[in-house]
């Protein structure tokens, strides 16, 4: 087994900033307020899944692209291309 842990957070946080999003901007694009992001990115707290899914889709990744990553950094910085509708 790896020994290496995923941490979510931190893994959210260099997504967020690879694609040169503020934490506000976030906040506004899930309606997660700022202050639950925050203790997110900072592994104080634990999202559930739905909070993972909005966190995703405002970074415009599949949560497999998130999962990975811990393994494999060339997906942090993977390029956003919003979504068309």
């Amino acid at each position: 087994m790896n020994d290496k842990k995923l941490r979510l957070g931190a893994t959210i946080r260099q997504f967020r900033k690879a694609r040169k999003m503020s934490l506000k901007t976030m906040a506004d694009m899930t309606s997660i307020a700022q202050s639950t992001l925050s203790k997110i990115e900072n592994d104080v707290i634990s999202p559930g899944f739905d909070k993972v899914m909005l966190i995703c889709q405002s970074l415009d990744l599949d949560i497999n692209d998130m999962v990975r990553s811990g393994d494999k950094p060339e997906y942090v910085n993977k390029p956003h291309n919003p979504r068309s509708p």
